[in-house]
């Protein structure tokens, strides 16, 4: 589909892929993913792991919010299954501050970030065409607002969009909506700039961080294609052709996601880093 390799060959920059090094059929993938449409301008970065030294100084210089209470909700007792920030959702939060970092020294322009579950849904012809239209409209390529776009989501259509998506080609942009579009998003240098100047203590998930908090109160240009043309394989569906990597047990000693009380987290903390 040229509307796709168009955006991601011409339009943007340039491509990063956050990928574990050992997670090499996730790598295979990604590459046959792009090699569907003949793009080639994207790099597969090494992600942060949970073992990395960076990730337990964040929690030795009490940069990680504690618990209690709940980073969620900020209640003591709640029903959230995730209620601490965890080793690998603090990795996973550097991983994307090390695609700012090379985005911020770049030049300006539109650059976009994959988590390497990613993949392209079919049918999406009109969104890449409006998304393409969309950047040329509003010159999103040299303003000098931060631009954040929204194009990948574990989030599932809605039946009206899946609806009018499959039978009229449906495709909508909406501007200033939270979504948690962590599988691919498009951002400039100033968004990347703005990322690295408010990262600071670790309160929340990376994508509330990136797709809410950035997007409150900065003068950010934020949009949200939808239905989302690029879906992801660890989220989301009953059945996922991917593990997740974060918060799902799949990472050794980290099975547990949650803490019941002050003297389980402390707990964990030993048990992770013996802190």
């Amino acid at each position: 589909m040229k509307q796709i390799r168009n955006l991601f060959e011409n339009t943007i920059q340039k491509s990063y892929v956050i990928n574990l090094k050992d997670s090499i059929y996730r790598h295979n993938h990604v590459v046959n993913e792009f090699a569907k449409y003949s793009i080639s301008n994207f790099i597969i970065e090494n992600a942060v792991t949970r073992l990395d030294k960076e990730v337990k100084k964040k929690y030795e210089k009490n940069e990680v919010v504690f618990y209690p209470p709940c980073f969620r909700c900020g209640y003591k007792i709640c029903n959230h299954e995730n209620n601490i920030i965890t080793p690998s959702q603090v990795a996973n939060f550097l991983s994307f501050r090390q695609i700012m970092k090379k985005v911020a020294n770049k030049n300006n322009g539109l650059y976009a970030v994959f988590e390497d579950d990613f993949y392209f849904k079919e049918n999406t012809k009109r969104s890449f065409t409006k998304i393409n239209k969309m950047i040329i409209k509003n010159h999103l390529k040299t303003t000098k607002l931060p631009v954040i776009i929204r194009i990948g989501s574990h989030s599932p259509p809605t039946r009206k969009e899946k609806f009018l998506n499959q039978y009229f080609g449906y495709s909508a942009v909406t501007e200033n909506e939270y979504n948690m579009a962590n599988p691919c998003f498009i951002f400039n240098k100033q968004f990347a700039d703005l990322f690295l100047r408010k990262f600071n203590k670790i309160e929340v998930t990376s994508d509330t961080f990136i797709h809410k908090v950035l997007c409150k109160n900065n003068q950010v240009l934020n949009y949200s294609i939808k239905p989302f043309p690029i879906g992801q394989h660890s989220h989301g569906k009953k059945s996922n052709f991917f593990d997740s990597q974060i918060v799902e047990g799949n990472n050794a000693d980290e099975s547990i996601v949650k803490a019941r009380s002050k003297r389980d987290y402390l707990d964990l903390l030993h048990e992770w880093f013996q802190i």
